[in-house]
């Protein structure tokens, strides 16, 4: 079973609750809490979560972005995708749970990147302004 709705900020959240993204640039992506413009997904599938965040990360929801101030992704288009994937008598859940935890370990790389190279723009900024500062 699988149920997919707009989420409402008026309904009670259910635990067995994930949401989806359904507005911006990152239109498709799992969330653990809601947020405006986001679907609620409810079901007794153990790994839809994960099946949705490899969906994601995968880029195949990107075709399917449209809208030309406010990117968003149809619940249908969605639907689409997302239920054939869950509908499979997946007897690999193991496998699929390995590799969202792989998938979750490169983006705490990816961040960790991104911060050094942070720091990296902060320090030459701050060496430039040291050569200018002896300049003058």
């Amino acid at each position: 079973m699988i149920y997919i709705s707009r989420y409402n900020p008026k309904k009670p959240i259910n635990k067995n609750s994930f949401y989806i993204q359904s507005h911006g640039y990152n239109a498709g992506r799992p969330l653990r809490n809601p947020i405006p413009n986001s679907w609620e997904v409810t079901t007794n599938i153990t790994y839809a979560y994960e099946i949705c965040y490899i969906l994601f990360h995968s880029q195949e929801l990107k075709v399917n972005i449209i809208g030309s101030v406010i990117p968003y992704l149809r619940l249908s288009d969605y639907k689409k995708l997302l239920l054939p994937l869950l509908q499979k008598n997946n007897s690999n859940q193991d496998l699929i749970i390995e590799k969202y935890k792989a998938l979750q370990a490169i983006e705490k790389m990816q961040e960790t990147i991104k911060q050094k190279q942070l720091l990296f723009s902060k320090m030459q900024v701050s060496l430039c302004r040291a050569v200018l500062a002896e300049i003058y």
